[in-house]
C-alpha cells in the first residue's frame, strides 16, 4: 500500500467521525469527543505542512531522526498520566470471580 493511501486513511478516518458527531454545531455547548476530533483533524493538517517544510530544509534522514525524537518525547510523556485513584501503576483491573 503506498505511503499516501494511508495518510489519505487517516485522515479520512478523522474526518468522518468528526462530520458525523451528532452535536457538531452545538458551538456554545463544550462536547469534549467534539473538541478532541477537531483538534486532530487540524493536528494532522499542522503535521503534513511541518513535515514537509522539514523534508524540504533537512532531507529525509533528519526529518526521520525529528520523528523518532518526537516519538520518544511522546513515549516519556506517558510517566506522568496521572492513576486512577486507589490503583497502583502496572496492576491489572480487578476481576469478578463467576
Amino acid at each position: 500500500m503506498p505511503m499516501l493511501t494511508i495518510v489519505t486513511v487517516v485522515l479520512t478516518t478523522v474526518w468522518v467521525e468528526l462530520t458525523s458527531d451528532p452535536r457538531l454545531f452545538r458551538l456554545r455547548q463544550r462536547v469534549i469527543t467534539r473538541d478532541h476530533r477537531l483538534i486532530a483533524a487540524i493536528s494532522l493538517f499542522i503535521g503534513a505542512f511541518v513535515g514537509r517544510a522539514i523534508l524540504q530544509k533537512i532531507g529525509t534522514a533528519g526529518t526521520l531522526g525529528v520523528g523518532v525524537g518526537f516519538r520518544i518525547l511522546s513515549c516519556f510523556t506517558w510517566l506522568f498520566v496521572p492513576t486512577k485513584h486507589g490503583q497502583e501503576r502496572n496492576t491489572p483491573p480487578p476481576t469478578t470471580a463467576e
